[in-house]
């Protein structure tokens, strides 16, 4: 932390760091940029050129934040999962469930 406040006093770095606080502050945060980030799931009606290079503008800044997002998330998980664990479904008794059969026959069963 001195290497990011080096102009910062002494005192500020005796105290505990409240993970509580940098946990949720982050995953705010976090929420949000996956918010704005969301890819664009709607038709271009018509094809308009100024419609389509106004979502490719969109895209590219998209692309940019999503890529710097790397520390945040790995923050997060590292206050998650300090030893950093690697577990598949198998391991944690997790079965796996066809989710797209599902929707398919409640839709079936419900239109």
């Amino acid at each position: 932390m001195r290497t990011i406040y080096p102009d910062s006093p002494d005192d500020l770095f005796k105290g505990r760091v409240n993970i509580r606080w940098l946990f949720t502050d982050l995953l705010n945060f976090r929420q949000s940029i996956y918010n704005i980030t969301y890819p664009w799931g709607g038709m271009l009606e018509g094809f308009s050129l100024g419609l389509s290079y106004s979502k490719y503008l969109q895209y590219q800044l998209k692309e940019t934040i999503k890529n710097n997002t790397v520390d945040i998330d790995n923050t997060l998980c590292l206050i998650l999962d300090p030893l950093k664990r690697d577990f598949d479904n198998n391991s944690i008794g997790y079965e796996e469930i066809d989710l797209a059969k599902i929707d398919l026959e409640w839709r079936m069963g419900n239109y």
